[in-house]
């Protein structure tokens, strides 16, 4: 029997009939899909390359950039110590919408920072002109005395004790209660309020951002010379002032660019992020200044104008025959790191900017231009006619009256007769040009935005060839007088002064380079070896004594100058306002380093040029040649070496450079208003007759007897060696015997000289300097000595 399957045929109408229409149906479903995804398709397209404003607007929310900061390159001196770098450090920040405790959050910050309590608890409230809480307030920037771990585990525990807190305000019961209704209406409430729920926070309170801080890691030493960073007007970390400001563009770093998608907090996700480096890295500035002269030219400079009870001070020295300036002082300075010591006075590096006449310092000027076109040599005869001479309805007076003399004891001496009649013999244009050929009135340096070019005065009447042949009408700063004598010490050539060496990136490529250009020459070779005789001979036996350094022969200038009161003022001079100078180079034979020392109004009893910088001049300049390893002079004969002791005490009273005026004016003070400078110097006479007088009598004979020869020094080695290695300082070691004081200079590990036989009379440094800034000691000593038992008695008898 046949199954009924069998029985049908395949090709029945009657089933056939329902399997088409699903064909059909599912023919029409796939189109419909396809004409869906091609719309799809085509919204994406033109989504993707044109959308509108508002699709913009709703991806830009989620796509961000941002910046990070890279650190400046590195500022070092010529040996390669680091002036300035730059380092990451932590800054602590607030959320105040997040802070749910600012009472207790307050008062735990402000413990852990050392800040005040309401100062933080203000921060961590503040809120915009909306009166909406901020989300993002600094507390301390650049943390610097927590440890990096010790402070993120405290913003840790913090962050986690808010949380806790918060906790335990919502009951576990109360949340039970609510049915998964109200969970549910809660829930889409919350997403329709645009407004969002403000009750809760969202991130956590505390956070911290790691910033690059710039550093300084000698603090006050070459302060005004390397400058700081701040934000300036690009709205970006940058130098402003000093070498941070001028060489900005190579030390400072493009910032890198990292972009991607934003999370809900705003951060960029790290999958997503792209970074983008800076075109320039920050490149190394290498500067020629020697750290440790500067910080000695500093040390003495601050040392003089304390015993001085001056005002400020400046001092720089250089290279004759390069340029390279080795230190730059401007008292007072400040501490780069110290943002409320960056203010008034202290800013200005008075070096490059301060206006002086420079009295007597001047003279060599004038001595050159009598030398190669008035005729005159170091032995033409000069009559000073006692010291008096009329210019005009005026009357040039000197302090040392001579008659007829040889020139160079004219110079020796700092006669401005003498000066006032060579300056007549080669007449104003010839001086005018010679001032100009030594470079006054020009800027001296590229390095350095911040200098004052001076001027020179164009008045042509008779006065003005007298003054300027004796330092008035001209107003130079201490870096141009520099230049100056290194005329004098290198043969004639007017170098230009640079203080940055070059610039190098990271990896040694060099950007820069100083390359010095041609050295014009000013004046003939034989008339520098002239005025380098001239000027040994005012350290020899002249106005420069103070400046005489043992071993070296030294050449140089001194100078002393008021300050001119304004028209306002009343015209004149302040008596009490004195500027003094000295200018010099060493050694003699072949000059190694150029001075200048400048210290404004010093309250001293004696207030020369000589005596107030004579003696730094020869401390800094001392040491500079020491640390630069020049040799000693081989050979000197009747010069300093046979002087007792570094100073002619009692000379010092007698070596005035200054000027005597009878009833004269300044004369060029209105030729300056371009120049905003108030404080115009003019070379005035020293105190009068009387106070000299009473000054030499202040010093009995038996205490001049005493001061010039050496006491026995009752101690033993052991014991000099004991108390120098407990204070670590420089023991007293006058009147020991060399064999004594050489054991004591053995076991304390340092370097020294001796001159002459007996026992100590003089010792450079002196006793109390701290021993690690001692390199070597010079040592003089003498047969001619007084026991202590000699002192008393002598004492006794007085």
């Amino acid at each position: 029997m046949v199954s009924d399957t069998f029985k049908k045929s395949p090709f029945d109408v009657e089933e056939r009939v329902p399997q088409t229409i699903e064909i059909k149906r599912l023919a029409l479903l796939q189109l419909f899909l396809f004409l869906l995804l091609c719309v799809i398709v085509v919204r994406l397209f033109v989504v993707s390359f044109f959308p509108k404003e508002i699709v913009k607007e709703y991806a830009n929310k989620h796509d961000g950039k941002i910046k990070r900061e890279n650190p400046r390159g590195m500022i070092y001196d010529r040996s390669q110590n680091p002036l300035a770098y730059s380092v990451l450090m932590p800054s602590l920040f607030c959320s105040p919408v997040d802070i749910l405790y600012p009472n207790e959050m307050a008062e735990k910050v402000s413990k852990k920072l050392g800040l005040d309590v309401d100062y933080v608890k203000k921060r961590m409230t503040l809120t915009n002109e909306e009166g909406k809480k901020l989300q993002y307030v600094l507390l301390r920037r650049g943390i610097d005395n927590i440890p990096k771990a010790e402070l993120e585990s405290f913003v840790s525990e913090i962050n986690k004790w808010q949380k806790e807190q918060l906790k335990k305000t919502t009951t576990p019961q109360s949340e039970k209660k609510q049915s998964y209704k109200e969970i549910l209406l809660s829930y889409f409430s919350k997403n329709l309020d645009k407004s969002g729920d403000n009750s809760k926070p969202k991130g956590n309170p505390l956070f911290i951002n790691y910033e690059w801080f710039r550093q300084y890691p000698h603090h006050e030493v070459g302060g005004n010379i390397i400058g700081f960073v701040a934000m300036n007007n690009e709205n970006r970390v940058g130098g402003i002032d000093g070498i941070e400001k001028d060489w900005d563009k190579y030390l400072y770093a493009d910032p890198t660019e990292i972009s991607g998608r934003k999370n809900s907090s705003g951060h960029i996700l790290p999958s997503t992020s792209q970074e983008k480096k800076g075109q320039y890295p920050g490149a190394n500035v290498h500067l020629t200044i020697d750290l440790e002269i500067q910080h000695i030219l500093e040390k003495e400079l601050d040392r003089r104008i304390e015993e001085c009870n001056a005002v400020d001070g400046m001092g720089i020295i250089m290279d004759p025959f390069s340029g390279a300036i080795l230190a730059m002082a401007s008292r007072p300075s400040y501490d780069p790191n110290v943002p409320e010591t960056r203010q008034g006075d202290a800013l200005k590096n008075k070096v490059l900017y301060e206006l002086i006449e420079p009295g007597s310092t001047f003279k060599i000027v004038t001595a050159c231009a009598g030398i190669e076109k008035g005729g005159f040599d170091k032995d033409t005869i000069i009559d000073c006619e006692g010291g008096r001479i009329r210019v005009a309805s005026k009357i040039i007076k000197d302090v040392h009256g001579m008659g007829a003399v040889p020139f160079w004891k004219c110079f020796e001496q700092s006669s401005n007769v003498a000066m006032v009649k060579v300056g007549r013999t080669v007449g104003l244009e010839t001086l005018r040009e010679y001032v100009k050929k030594f470079g006054f009135g020009t800027k001296t340096l590229q390095d350095i935005s911040t200098e004052r070019i001076g001027a020179i005065s164009t008045n042509k009447a008779e006065t003005t060839l007298s003054s300027m042949s004796i330092g008035y009408a001209v107003m130079v700063t201490p870096i141009q007088l520099a230049r100056a004598y290194a005329v004098i010490a290198n043969g004639g050539y007017l170098v230009e002064p640079y203080i940055v060496d070059k610039v190098t990136l990271p990896d040694g490529e060099v950007l820069y380079e100083h390359k010095a250009e041609k050295q014009p020459q000013v004046i003939k070779s034989e008339t520098a070896e002239i005025m380098r005789t001239l000027c040994h001979q005012v350290v020899l036996k002249g106005t420069g004594k103070s400046a005489s350094i043992p071993g070296y022969k030294v050449g140089g200038k001194t100078g002393t100058a008021h300050l001119a009161r304004t028209q306002k003022q009343g015209g004149g001079y302040d008596p009490d306002k004195i500027i003094s100078v000295f200018a010099g180079f060493a050694p003699i034979s072949h000059p190694k380093v150029v001075a200048v020392i400048v210290i404004r109004y010093p309250m001293s009893k004696i207030r020369y040029g000589g005596y107030v910088c004579g003696p730094v001049f020869r401390n800094v300049v001392y040491y500079t040649l020491t640390r630069l390893k020049v040799p000693p002079d081989p050979s000197i004969s009747n010069d300093l070496l046979k002087q007792e002791g570094f100073i002619a005490e009692e000379s010092i009273e007698k070596d005035n450079d200054s000027l005597y005026f009878e009833d004269i004016d300044p004369l060029w003070v209105h030729e300056l208003v371009n120049e905003d400078s108030t404080e115009v110097g003019k070379t005035m006479s020293a105190e009068n007759t009387s106070d000299r007088t009473n000054n030499k009598g202040k010093q009995s004979k038996t205490e001049e007897n005493v001061l010039k020869k050496p006491v026995f020094n009752p101690m033993s080695e052991i014991e000099i060696i004991n108390i120098a290695k407990q204070t670590e300082t420089l023991p007293d070691l006058s009147g020991l015997t060399k064999m004594k004081v050489l054991h004591v200079l053995n076991s304390l590990k340092i370097d020294y000289e001796c001159r002459g036989y007996g026992r100590v009379v003089s010792q450079f440094p002196v006793a109390g300097t701290p021993l690690k800034e001692i390199d070597i000691c010079l040592l003089d000593f003498s047969e001619d000595f007084r026991s202590s038992t000699e002192i008393v008695s002598l004492k006794k008898e007085e």
